[in-house]
């Protein structure tokens, strides 16, 4: 009966450890996988190549234990279309380390890309995420609220579908 006893606190120890060994590994490499947030905003921005200083805002934050080396960032369309947007003046140029706690700024002057959003648009192929790239091509992503698409985009996009540009006279 002892034996008995014996054996089975044994393979009541041994399971425990497994699962406890095999637990560790897990919360070491989820630790250790890359993990961003990206967000999307307007403001205003104090760089002489925004004019009128307002800018669409595409932000990403490293929420992972290791750097993430950014490659490209900007607008995403459905169909796999990228509306790259470029640093501004005075900011790092990708690509770029981001460290741990750290986060990244793409801004780019609004009235410019209120009309690459109306033209894709009228194509049927609305942005719909930002995003930013990584060094091994894994995106980090985040969708267009809907507000702004609404109050920022779309709203010039209307205008300029009312009031097409004047045709060039032929010479």
């Amino acid at each position: 009966m002892r034996l008995d006893t014996v054996a089975a606190i044994a393979i009541y120890a041994a399971l425990i450890s497994t699962l406890t060994l095999a637990w560790s590994i897990l919360r070491y490499y989820v630790a250790r996988r890359p993990r961003a947030k990206v967000t999307l905003s307007w403001g205003l921005v104090q760089d002489p190549a925004v004019p009128a200083g307002q800018a669409l805002i595409v932000t990403i934050a490293n929420l992972g234990q290791l750097p993430i080396t950014l490659n490209d960032g900007g607008l995403y369309c459905p169909d796999g279309t990228r509306v790259t947007v470029n640093p501004g003046t005075g900011a790092e140029r990708l690509p770029f380390e981001l460290r741990h706690g750290k986060r990244y700024r793409l801004y780019t002057a609004l009235a410019p890309m209120q009309d690459d959003y109306a033209r894709l648009s009228a194509e049927g192929n609305a942005p719909t995420h930002g995003y930013f790239m990584d060094c091994t091509g894994r995106y980090y992503k985040a969708r267009i609220p809907k507000w702004m698409v609404e109050r920022v985009l779309a709203k010039h996009a209307a205008t300029v579908a009312n009031n097409p540009p004047p045709e060039q006279p032929a010479t």
